[in-house]
C-alpha cells in the first residue's frame, strides 16, 4: 500500500472537506484512516476473513479497484462489515484521545 499513499491522503482530505461542507463531525475517523490501520494490522498478523473483507471494501472506496482485484468482499450476515467498520472507527477515535490527553 505504500505506493498508494498519495491516493489515500487525497481520499482522506476529500472526505473531511465533504464533512466540513455538510457541517458534519470532523472528529470521526475517515475511511482512509480505517484502511491504514487495517493495513498496519495485516503486517503483524493474518486478518480474520471479516476484517479482510472490510479491508477490500474500504480499499475500493478509498483508492478504487487498483490492487484489490483478488480481494473479495463477503459478509457472514447483512451489515457485518458496517458493524466492524464502526468498531474500527471507535477504536481509532479512542486511541486519538489517548494521544492528545
Amino acid at each position: 500500500m505504500s505506493g498508494m499513499m498519495d491516493e489515500v491522503y487525497a481520499s482522506h482530505v476529500r472526505e473531511l472537506l465533504a464533512r466540513a461542507e455538510a457541517k458534519e463531525d470532523l472528529s470521526q475517523p475517515t475511511k482512509a484512516e480505517v484502511l491504514v490501520v487495517i493495513s498496519q494490522l495485516s503486517l503483524h498478523a493474518p486478518l480474520k476473513d471479516s476484517v479482510a473483507s472490510l479491508y477490500a471494501r474500504v480499499m475500493r472506496e478509498v483508492i478504487g479497484d487498483v490492487g484489490c482485484e483478488v480481494l473479495s468482499v463477503r459478509e457472514a450476515y447483512p451489515g457485518e462489515l458496517d458493524e466492524i467498520e464502526r468498531e474500527f472507527k471507535r477504536a481509532i477515535k479512542t486511541s486519538r484521545s489517548r494521544v492528545t490527553t
